[in-house]
């Protein structure tokens, strides 16, 4: 079995640390539908002129009552997720 190492269990610490801060703060968030999956794959894209532009949202099957923010982390998530794979 693999252990963590001393930075490893650190950068956890901290980031749970971090959540627990914040979510002592959670009723001055915004709460409303959220889509939860929000990715290059769910989404639609237009062209004219040359400009690109969101069309239409796909895949709703992650819909639900949630803080709005969320789906933006979601968004950062996908991002640095694609980024990895592109990097190796």
């Amino acid at each position: 079995m693999e252990m963590l190492s001393m930075e490893q269990a650190s950068m956890i610490r901290d980031c749970f640390m971090e959540f627990e801060a914040m979510f002592q703060k959670r009723e001055h968030f915004d709460t409303g539908i959220i889509h939860s999956d929000l990715n290059e794959t769910n989404l639609l894209i237009c062209e004219k002129d040359g400009d690109k532009k969101i069309s239409g949202l796909l895949d709703f099957g992650d819909v639900h009552k949630s803080f709005r923010v969320l789906d933006i982390a979601a968004c950062i998530l996908y991002l640095h997720l694609y980024d990895k794979l592109q990097q190796g």
